[in-house]
């Protein structure tokens, strides 16, 4: 077989003494389905395991198209895009690729020298342009506990792909994560965590009022069952309890903000931003970072008015609070500002790296490998 999920999955060769031989299938098939298996947008080493596995009865749906065939029987077949979830530094020959957790990776062959457990990727750069090419561990293999080679993809073998796949006994996590590309011209809302952030938003909004805006949540008085079947239908971004009421953020106002090609300030957790991203908003969060905590209050006492400026107490736990919330949520983390004594100094940084974040080119998740 060659192609994969760009090209589609095409018969190459057939055995004269198999009993595919005695069947109409003929070079150039495409194979849309096996034993009700959807095989049209199947990777070619989807397409190798779904073939290797032992059936007494084999049934196909295949689709002359010797023509396509004739034109990518050469080519590498498949085409995605991964986020790779760890770091891979070492080598045992020249052919394999070194990356590092994070970085974008494009996959174009997933049974590379017609092996299985063997990808080729190029490691992109931001806009996706080719850097560099080299053959990775499969998602199965790396992720696997065991080391041991797979079998390669050939006749002999398919039907010793199942023996020789180490199977974990437990849960091991992801090596790769499925990403697409995505162009986003719309203004992205901005959160922003750490010590005195507040501040910080409001002196924003009064220095650049044309860029940046508080989404200011509603007050509701409606029970907590509610605003929860909001949240998991999609409406409510985020709410908190205020006395007898409930300030609710919800989805359609910053979507509004978003149409106005200003950046919403958002006063919502970090755990509604996984929600967002499920209705295509990708809001940049900031974290406010300082090196002590003495920091935290010469800030506050340059900026606030006396009944509001923090005791030392305050501005200690503020920080130990911001190392906790650093760990928990890194991964949804844009950049960090480190932060001076200086506000605006700290202003400077923020509308810099908000002008930089909105320039990028988002790599968002796609579904699963």
């Amino acid at each position: 077989m060659v192609g994969g999920n760009a090209l589609g999955i095409f018969i190459h060769s057939i055995r004269p003494d198999s009993p595919a031989a005695k069947s109409d299938l003929r070079v150039g098939d495409r194979i849309l389905e096996f034993n009700e298996i959807d095989l049209r947008h199947a990777t070619a080493e989807q397409a190798a395991c779904e073939l290797s596995k032992p059936s007494e009865n084999v049934n196909m749906l295949v689709q002359w198209d010797y023509q396509t065939y004739s034109e990518i029987k050469d080519q590498p077949g498949d085409c995605f895009y991964v986020r790779a979830l760890f770091t891979k530094s070492e080598r045992n020959d020249s052919s394999e690729l070194c990356f590092h957790k994070d970085d974008i990776l494009y996959v174009d062959n997933t049974l590379f020298n017609s092996m299985l457990g063997q990808w080729r990727a190029w490691i992109v750069n931001e806009d996706g342009d080719k850097r560099s090419c080299g053959t990775i561990p499969s998602k199965d293999k790396s992720s696997s506990r065991d080391s041991k080679e797979l079998a390669s993809f050939s006749d002999a073998s398919l039907s010793a792909y199942a023996e020789a796949t180490p199977v974990p006994d437990e849960p091991v996590p992801l090596a790769y994560m499925r990403v697409e590309r995505l162009d986003y011209l719309i203004r992205r809302p901005l959160i922003m965590v750490g010590p005195l952030w507040e501040v910080v938003c409001e002196k924003l909004i009064h220095d650049f009022p044309h860029t940046f805006t508080k989404c200011i949540p509603e007050i509701k008085h409606c029970s907590q069952a509610d605003l929860e079947a909001g949240v998991q239908n999609g409406t409510v971004v985020d709410y908190r309890r205020r006395g007898n009421h409930y300030e609710v953020t919800f989805m359609s106002q910053v979507k509004a903000i978003c149409d106005k090609s200003c950046h919403g300030i958002l006063d919502v957790s970090l755990s509604s931003v996984e929600r967002m991203h499920r209705h295509n908003i990708y809001p940049i969060v900031l974290v406010l970072k300082f090196k002590h905590h003495k920091h935290i209050r010469d800030i506050s006492d340059a900026t606030l008015s006396s009944h509001e400026r923090l005791s030392q107490k305050e501005a200690k736990e503020m920080f130990e609070i911001n190392q906790k919330i650093d760990q928990e949520y890194k991964y949804l983390v844009s950049a960090e500002i480190t932060a001076g004594v200086n506000m605006a100094y700290i202003l400077a940084q923020v509308k810099s790296l908000v002008d930089t974040e909105q320039s990028k080119t988002l790599w968002v998740p796609a579904g699963g490998l």
